[in-house]
């Protein structure tokens, strides 16, 4: 089990991830551009997928990191909020 789930693997979650796996965290990075996520497949356990309710409700972890674009990481907000896990919301909306 990953303890961190980190949602986006652009500039600012990529370097989450890498920031997580270098203190000894278990991370699991969650993108659904290939070569963004292929870039963290030997520090982190990895999924290539849109982010969607369906996903963030089957993550087991303890902690999730919203990292999503504004618009994407807002739609998934509420889900993120009901999911139980202690949320880090890095997403921004206008």
């Amino acid at each position: 089990m990953a303890e961190v789930a980190v949602l986006g693997a652009g500039l600012v979650g990529s370097w989450i991830v890498e920031n997580l796996a270098s203190q000894g965290y278990r991370v699991l990075a969650v993108d659904s551009d290939q070569k963004r996520i292929s870039k963290l497949e030997n520090i982190a356990t990895t999924i290539h997928q849109n982010v969607n309710d369906d996903l963030i409700f089957s993550l087991d972890v303890k902690v999730i990191v919203n990292a999503l674009p504004g618009r994407i990481g807002h739609s998934v907000r509420k889900s993120l909020l009901e999911s139980g896990a202690m949320i880090a919301d890095l997403a921004f909306t206008f």
